[in-house]
C-alpha cells in the first residue's frame, strides 16, 4: 500500500530510482561476465528488487520522479520506468516509456528486460498487445519476451517466420530453438540458406538446439568467415560435430594466429583434453594467456584464482579495450604442473565441463555452481541433449532461475 504523502522523503525515493537503474546496468554486464556466478547475480537481483519495492510503496512521490526521468532516461532508467509503469499504472505511464524505448535498440533491450523481470501474469497482456503491433521492432521484442518467460507465442511466431522484415524473421527463428518448437524445425531448416546472415545464424542455432546436425556446415561457414556471429557459431558447431571432425577443424584454427581466439573458444566448448597441451602453450603468450586460462578451466575445472595457479600480468603489458580484463592471469609453470599431476583423472574420450564428464547431472551442477559463461555452456548442452526442452536462460531473473533449477 502506498505511504501517505508525508511519508517518503523525495531524496530517498530518488535514491531508490537511481540505485535500481544503476544496478540493472551493472547486472546487464554481469550476465555475460567471466567472473560472476549465479549467487553473485542473485545478490544483484535482490538489491534491484529491494529498490523497486521502495518505489512501489512510495506512491505519488515515486510517480513524480519517474515522470521526470522520462526526459533524460538511459537504459537503466528505461528499465526502472517500465517496471514501475507495469507495476502501477501501465495505461498512463507505459506508453511514454515505450515511445522512449523504441527510439533505439538499447532502449528496446531495456524495455524487454522490464517485461522479462516481472512475473508472467503481470506482463502477458502487454506482450500479447505488442505481438499485434504493426511495428516489426515491437513484435520482435514481444517474441523475445515470450521466449524469456518460456511461453509459446503460437500463431504469431509462425507468422513472424514468414515476415518480410529480416530482423523480425531472425528473432522468430531464434525463438523456435529457445522455446523448443520441434514442430517448426522444418521452417528453421529452410532458412539455413537465407541471404540474410542473422537469419542464417538464428536458423542454424535453433536447428542445433533442437538436435539437428544439418546446420553444421552453415555454422562452420559463419565461423570461418568471421563477423558478428563467428564466435557463437564456432561454439555451436563443435557441439554438434563428431569429435574427430571437431578436432581437425579446430586444429586448423590453432595454426592460424588470426583464428587463435576461435580455437580457444572452440576447445572450451568441445571440452576435449586433447587441446590442453596447446592451451598450456597459449598461456605463455601474454595477449592470449588469460583466454587460454579460461578455456583450461572450462575443461578441467582448475581455479586459476588460487595460488599457485594465479599469476601476474607481464610488466608493461597493456591492451586498449582489453577483452580479457576480468580474467585472472595464469601462472603457466604452476598450471602445467597441476595438469601433469591430474591428467590421469580425465578420460581421453570424454567431453568435460569444469573437470567433469558431460552428463545431464554434471551439467545441472554447472548451472548451479558455475560462472556465467560456464552456465551458458551447460544450458546449451542440456538443450541439445533434450531436444524440445526450452533453453535455460542464464540471464533470466534469478527468482525464475531458482524455480527452473528446482523443477
Amino acid at each position: 500500500m502506498p505511504l501517505p504523502s508525508n511519508g517518503p522523503l523525495p531524496e530517498f525515493v530518488s535514491l531508490h530510482f537511481e540505485e535500481a537503474s544503476f544496478l540493472w546496468a551493472l547486472r546487464r554486464r554481469a550476465v555475460h561476465a567471466s567472473h560472476y556466478a549465479f549467487a553473485d547475480l542473485e545478490r544483484i537481483d535482490e538489491r534491484i528488487e529491494a529498490h523497486l519495492d521502495g518505489l512501489r510503496i512510495s506512491g505519488e512521490a515515486a510517480r513524480s520522479i519517474i515522470d521526470e526521468a522520462l526526459s533524460v532516461a538511459g537504459m537503466g532508467e528505461i528499465f526502472t520506468v517500465a517496471v514501475s509503469a507495469l507495476d502501477t499504472a501501465p495505461a498512463v505511464r507505459l506508453l511514454p516509456a515505450l515511445e522512449l524505448a523504441r527510439e533505439s535498440e538499447p532502449g528496446l533491450e531495456a524495455f524487454l528486460a522490464a517485461l522479462s523481470w516481472l512475473p508472467w501474469p503481470r506482463v502477458a497482456g502487454v506482450l500479447s498487445q505488442l505481438l499485434g503491433e504493426e511495428d516489426p521492432a515491437l513484435r520482435r521484442m514481444a517474441l523475445a519476451g515470450y521466449a524469456a518467460h518460456r511461453q509459446d507465442a503460437g500463431a504469431a511466431l509462425s507468422r513472424a517466420l514468414s515476415s518480410t522484415d529480416a530482423p523480425l524473421r531472425a528473432r522468430a527463428l531464434q525463438s523456435v530453438g529457445e522455446v523448443g518448437r520441434r514442430d517448426l524445425l522444418s521452417f528453421a531448416r529452410q532458412a539455413l540458406t537465407s541471404e540474410d546472415e542473422a537469419c542464417r545464424f538464428s536458423a542454424a542455432r535453433s536447428c542445433a538446439l533442437l538436435g539437428d546436425k544439418a546446420p553444421v556446415p552453415i555454422l562452420r561457414s559463419l565461423a570461418d568467415q568471421g563477423g558478428p556471429h563467428a564466435a557463437e557459431a564456432c561454439e555451436l558447431a563443435v557441439r554438434r560435430m563428431d569429435r574427430r571432425e571437431a578436432r581437425e577443424w579446430l586444429m586448423g584454427f590453432s595454426e592460424r594466429p588470426d583464428r587463435f581466439r576461435l580455437a580457444l573458444l572452440g576447445s572450451a566448448a568441445l571440452g576435449d583434453t586433447f587441446f590442453v597441451p596447446w592451451l598450456l602453450r597459449m598461456m605463455r603468450m601474454p595477449e592470449l594467456a588469460r583466454a587460454a586460462g579460461e578455456s583450461f578451466r572450462f575443461i578441467t575445472g582448475a581455479d586459476l584464482l588460487e595460488r599457485p595457479l594465479e599469476g601476474e600480468a607481464p610488466e608493461g603489458f597493456e591492451v586498449e579495450d582489453d577483452p580479457d580484463a576480468e580474467l585472472p592471469w595464469p601462472a603457466p609453470d604452476a598450471v602445467e604442473a597441476w595438469w601433469n599431476e591430474r591428467k590421469g583423472d580425465f578420460h581421453p574420450d570424454a567431453r568435460h565441463l569444469l573437470g567433469q564428464p558431460m552428463t545431464s547431472e554434471s551439467l545441472r551442477d554447472a548451472l548451479r555452481l558455475g560462472l556465467q559463461r560456464e552456465r551458458k555452456a551447460a544450458a546449451l548442452e542440456l538443450a541439445m541433449r533434450h531436444p524440445g526442452q526450452p533453453l535455460f536462460d542464464v540471464g533470466a531473473p534469478c527468482f525464475r532461475q531458482r524455480q527452473w533449477l528446482a523443477a
